[in-house]
């Protein structure tokens, strides 16, 4: 084994580690090159600060936080690695000049309220009131936006579009994604607004209540960076192999592959390595330098797509760079500098500033004096107060960028993975530690050749929530709104899925929820020789080889079908609560359904519903109990009274006749058909059954027939039309179905011979010889 050649990894951030860690724990030997000479991890970076009279302090400087919504991969890598976390905070702070006096600001925090006001002049604003409504309004609209619409526009032409005011883009909406991204506000109101919106649901930022709790690594960054790197050199445990870590190990460019089909490197000190594939885990712009002209036109389009901002970071003890009142001082605080200087001006506003406040984030102790990491400050720090100084490049979300990453996917891994080269980084997500990470661990899931075991077997089976299933499963999919229906289905889901696990026994279905967890219920794996029938079933019904995936986008999903009976399910998926199989594009498109799976998810239940399983019985005593309450509910609050029938009549027939007209054929009946003969089509078979309807009421004396619930009137047009001595009276509770029947009565000529009226049968009193009824299923004629 270890004379094969080993997967080389260029670049030691979080996508290279996250790839060999896994390569490696799957049994291949790896290769881990790291250009710097004394850092592992990228932008998992901790550095130790010597603070005065209190020594050596470390304090990351790149990755610092996380939450488990947006970060599920790194949450499951934390856990597997033992890595201890602890809860931070992710407070941001604004504080911009005003123009209406020199050294006017205007600030605010998201603490709380109080904090919001915190310049009390702020009350007094108007402008902070527009922002205030702008911000409840876009919070809405860009949910909206991800759900009904694939708008290609810009940050900065959505909101142009919609009129939101000039407060809230520059004194909320640009800070904050320039913050986010390190960018100035100008490039921030560039990108593409379907990715911003998507990223902030993804993240919480969409929602005043219930927001992720963010956490910090416990013991900085450092700490995991370290625990890969002894994974790595120590035995694999599939196999025993030992990868090695090199630091100082610069690649200079890749050479043309050797006859043994090896792919070969160059050091920047001429040293030459053979590798059977390389990864490479740089950023885009670099990957496709050391390519050279080995790279393909695929790779080339792709790799250049990516832009990057170079943003220099500074740590220092300078206050000047945080709002003014210490009471709104945050996490995160977008404070722009300037001189007054033409070019100190310029430089505020090419590039973002904003200072991280590292003892909120990073739970320093009291005894440690307020230390600050500012971005690109435009203003020098004092520099007796500086205490370090680094340059970080962060990838730009860019149309371009979105555009590229959707090509990627469809075309270049197909490419690459025949050529043994792979590329992973922040670049083919978002920008951020998870989307690295994921990059990194699915570039090592294709080189393996099958998934390997990450997270909880409850939840995945595969080696990682791939990018495309947390958009699917969670990321596109909008967080819960705070509504009562959405705690009453918090309330009872889990009774839910315990009744789903116990009662799913032929078969696979495999339920999704919110924050993309995933309960197993059934299984595929049904034996022939003992159940041939159920073999069988499952063959023809298309549920052998897959599982069928529901995704449950809100918990309202859960108390719609507890509370709405027989057709609770289905006014869950019309409201959106849920969704059947499909695909997505990425950064929260539209989703994109096939009927197939829908289908496929009723057949299951059908199959178990005929096998016995879905019986009330698999129900706990109180989930049975309630049902009958809800039976009950149903049947006093739905009772066929008078004025309840008119509702329930309108609630579903007068929906639109331009709705029914799409499935119900040229005859409009609804209802049962009659098939005299296997070739006939829907209208044929739809006569065919007015026909014996017709020959059962044996109208060859009578002079009268009435048609309770007449529908859209074809029976009793059709009987006018054969006994033009026949008076028909057709009553409906339906006001579309009356308004279409009379018109179709006078266009077939016999709407002197046919009366349509709106009334319930229960307050007819007349006399008539025959009486016809065609309800759902059945016929009956008296």
């Amino acid at each position: 084994m270890e004379d094969k050649l080993p997967c080389l990894i260029v670049g030691g951030g979080v996508a290279g580690l996250g790839a060999a860690w896994a390569l490696h724990t799957a049994g291949q030997r790896v290769c881990v090159l790291e250009a710097d000479t004394s850092h592992l991890g990228g932008h998992a970076h901790t550095v130790d600060l010597r603070i005065p009279s209190l020594g050596t302090l470390p304090v990351d400087i790149g990755f610092i936080v996380y939450n488990e919504r947006a970060y599920p991969n790194l949450v499951a890598w934390f856990k597997e690695l033992g890595v201890e976390t602890e809860t931070s905070d992710m407070s941001f702070s604004v504080s911009v000049p005003l123009d209406s006096a020199a050294g006017s600001r205007l600030e605010w925090s998201s603490d709380s309220l109080w904090t919001l006001f915190g310049d009390r002049r702020n009350l007094l604003r108007l402008g902070f009131y527009r922002m205030l409504r702008d911000l409840l309004r876009f919070h809405r609209e860009a949910l909206e936006t991800l759900e009904v619409s694939t708008t290609t526009q810009t940050l900065g032409e959505f909101l142009s579009s919609r009129g939101y005011s000039e407060a809230f883009r520059e004194w909320y909406l640009a800070p904050m994604v320039a913050a986010i991204w390190s960018t100035s506000p100008h490039e921030a109101l560039t990108f593409p607004a379907r990715s911003i919106f998507a990223f902030f649901r993804n993240h919480g930022f969409l929602q005043i209540f219930r927001r992720p709790q963010w956490r910090t690594v416990r013991g900085r960054s450092r700490a995991y960076v370290e625990r890969v790197q002894q994974t790595l050199m120590s035995p694999s445990p599939a196999n025993g192999v030992i990868s090695e870590v090199r630091l100082g190990a610069r690649v200079e460019r890749v050479l043309e592959r050797q006859g043994d089909g090896s792919v070969v490197l160059q050091l920047a000190d001429g040293q030459v390595i053979h590798g059977a594939t390389v990864v490479f885990a740089t950023h885009a712009d670099e990957t496709l330098r050391l390519l050279g002209d080995l790279a393909t036109s695929e790779e080339s389009a792709f790799l250049s797509a990516f832009q990057y901002m170079e943003n220099e970071v500074v740590i220092h003890r300078d206050e000047r760079f945080m709002p003014q009142r210490r009471a709104l001082w945050s996490s995160w605080n977008f404070v722009p500098q300037s001189l007054g200087s033409a070019a100190s001006t310029e430089a505020a506003e090419s590039k973002v500033q904003v200072t991280y406040y590292l003892n909120r984030l990073q739970n320093l102790s009291n005894e440690i004096p307020p230390l600050f990491e500012t971005l690109n400050p435009a203003i020098p720090p004092r520099e007796e107060l500086v205490l370090a100084r680094f340059r970080l490049a962060h990838p730009m979300l860019t149309s371009k960028a979105v555009l590229a990453q959707e090509q990627f996917k469809e075309n270049l891994p197909r490419v690459g993975d025949k050529r043994d080269i792979f590329f992973a980084g922040a670049y083919c997500g978002y920008g951020f530690h998870e989307d690295a990470l994921v990059a990194g661990l699915d570039v090592a899931q294709r080189i393996i050749g099958r998934p390997v075991a990450l997270r909880p077997a409850m939840t995945s089976t595969s080696l990682l929530v791939t990018d495309k299933q947390r958009d699917d499963h969670k990321s596109a999919l909008p967080p819960a709104r705070f509504s009562l229906r959405d705690s009453a289905g918090r309330a009872v889901h889990l009774g839910m899925l315990r009744y789903l696990q116990r009662a799913i026994r032929y078969g696979s279905l495999v339920v999704v929820m919110p924050d993309g967890t995933e309960y197993v219920c059934g299984t595929l794996k049904v034996a022939e020789s003992a159940h041939p029938h159920v073999h069988r079933l499952l063959a023809a019904y298309g549920l052998l080889e897959q599982p069928v995936r529901l995704h449950i986008r809100r918990y309202d999903f859960f108390w719609r079908v507890v509370t709405g009976a027989d057709i609770g399910f289905a006014e869950a998926y019309m409201a959106g609560d849920c969704d059947v199989g499909g695909c997505t594009i990425r950064h929260g498109a539209a989703f994109n359904h096939s009927g197939t799976e829908l289908v496929r998810l009723f057949k299951l239940f059908i199959l178990n519903r005929d096998m016995g399983s879905l019986a009330a019985i698999e129900l706990g005593p109180l989930a049975r109990l309630g049902m009958q309450a809800n039976t009950l509910l149903h049947l006093v609050w739905r009772r066929n009274t008078l004025g309840g029938s008119r509702r329930n009549i309108e609630a579903h027939y007068d929906l639109s006749n331009d709705l029914f007209a799409t499935f119900l054929g040229n005859l409009w009946v609804y209802s049962c058909a009659l098939w005299d003969r296997p070739d006939m089509d829907l209208d044929d078979a739809q006569r065919c059954k007015l026909l014996r309807i017709i020959e059962k009421l044996r109208l060859d004396e009578a002079e009268s027939v009435l048609e309770i619930g007449c529908g859209w009137g074809a029976l009793s047009i059709e009987i006018a039309k054969m006994f033009p001595r026949i008076e028909v009276l057709g009553i409906t509770l339906s006001s579309e179905q009356l308004q279409y029947a009379r018109a179709w009565a006078v266009r077939a000529g016999v709407a002197d011979r046919v009366t349509f009226r709106l009334e319930d049968y229960r307050t007819l009193y007349q006399t008539l010889q025959r009486e016809a009824s065609t309800v759902k299923g059945t016929s009956t004629a008296s």
